[in-house]
C-alpha cells in the first residue's frame, strides 16, 4: 500500500459491509462501518437508505466492478464472526486483528466483552480509523491500537509492549491481508506468532488460492487493486498453505471457500472468488 495514506481496499471492504447492512435480508449487520468511512461515502449510504432508486443503484455497483463482490465480503465477514464468537465463548481473552483495517468487531461483537482486542495495522490506515471512529465505544473489555507495517517491521516487540500476554488464551485473525504481502513478510509474521502465542491459540487466515480449485481469479478485482496502488502479491494452493502453517507450528483444522460459506448460509454463490479461509491452531 502507499505509505502515506489509509488503505483504499480496506475502505472499500468497510463500505461493502455497511452497504450489506442496509439490504433487505443482510448476511451481516455492521452499523459501525459507515462511521469509519469518508464523509462523502457515508452521505451516499445515508441517501440510499432514504431512496429505493439510489439504494438499488448502490447495491448494483459492486457487481458491475466484480460480480459477487458484495456477497463475498458479507459471507466472509459472517463466517469469521461466527468463528471468533465461538472462540471467545470458550474463554479466549485476547483477540489479535492483523491488518485490522476498518474492522469493527471490537465495537459490535458482544462476545468480546471479557476480551482485550489488539488491532495491528499500518500507521496511516490506523490513524484514519482512529480519527473517524473516535466516537465509537468498544464493547470489548479493552482495545489497543498498534501501528506496524507488517511488510517491513517486526510484530513481537510492539505487540508485547501493548500488553499482549503470551500465556493468555488468544485468537488471531488475519483477514483479507496476506494477498497484499510478499511471502517473506508472511513467513516472518507467522514465525512471530509461533513465538508469541500460547498453545491452542486459534489462527484464522484468508488467502488467495493458486490451485484453481476455488475457481478462476477475478481479473477486474486484481485490476482494481493495482489501480488503487495495492496489488496482489501472494497466493498459495490449499496444500501449500497447510505446509506453510505447519512449518510455523500451526495445525490446520479446516480450509473453506466462498462456495462453502454460501451453502452454509443458504445462499447461491455469485461471481468468482478464489479467496479461502484456513482455520489452524497453535500446536
Amino acid at each position: 500500500m502507499l505509505a502515506r495514506r489509509a488503505s483504499s481496499t480496506a475502505l472499500c471492504v468497510a463500505a461493502l459491509r455497511a452497504l450489506e447492512s442496509g439490504s433487505k435480508a443482510p448476511l451481516v449487520v455492521d452499523e459501525q462501518a459507515a462511521q469509519l468511512l469518508p464523509a462523502a461515502w457515508s452521505s451516499a449510504l445515508a441517501y440510499a437508505g432514504r431512496s429505493k432508486l439510489a439504494s438499488a443503484a448502490l447495491h448494483a455497483l459492486p457487481d458491475l466492478l466484480s460480480l459477487g463482490r458484495l456477497q463475498h465480503i458479507a459471507l466472509r465477514t459472517r463466517v469469521i464472526d461466527e468463528l471468533v464468537t465461538q472462540e471467545l465463548a470458550r474463554g479466549v481473552t485476547q483477540l489479535v486483528l492483523l491488518g485490522a483495517g476498518f474492522d469493527t468487531r471490537a465495537y459490535r461483537l458482544a462476545a468480546s466483552v471479557d476480551a482485550t482486542v489488539f488491532e495491528v495495522d499500518h500507521p496511516a490506515t490506523q490513524a484514519d480509523k482512529r480519527a473517524r471512529g473516535a466516537c465509537l465505544v468498544p464493547c470489548a473489555r479493552a482495545q489497543h491500537f498498534i501501528g506496524v507495517d507488517l511488510e517491513r517491521e517486526e510484530l513481537a516487540k510492539p505487540l508485547l509492549a501493548a500488553g499482549f500476554s503470551p500465556k493468555a488464551r488468544s485468537v488471531v485473525l488475519w483477514e483479507g491481508v496476506t494477498m497484499y504481502l510478499p511471502s517473506m513478510a508472511i513467513s516472518r509474521t507467522l514465525a512471530a506468532l509461533r513465538g508469541l502465542c500460547a498453545p491452542e491459540t486459534a489462527l484464522f487466515v484468508t488467502y488467495h488460492d493458486a490451485s484453481g480449485g476455488s475457481g478462476r481469479a477475478s481479473r477486474s478485482t486484481a485490476l482494481l487493486a493495482r489501480l488503487l496502488g495495492e496489488p496482489f502479491l501472494s497466493e498459495w494452493s490449499p496444500g501449500e498453505m497447510r505446509a506453510l502453517l505447519g512449518e510455523q507450528g500451526f495445525a490446520l483444522e479446516g480450509d473453506t471457500g466462498r462456495n462453502d460459506w454460501a451453502r452454509e448460509s443458504g445462499r447461491v454463490a455469485r461471481g468468482r472468488a478464489h479467496e479461502r479461509l484456513a482455520v489452524a491452531r497453535r500446536a
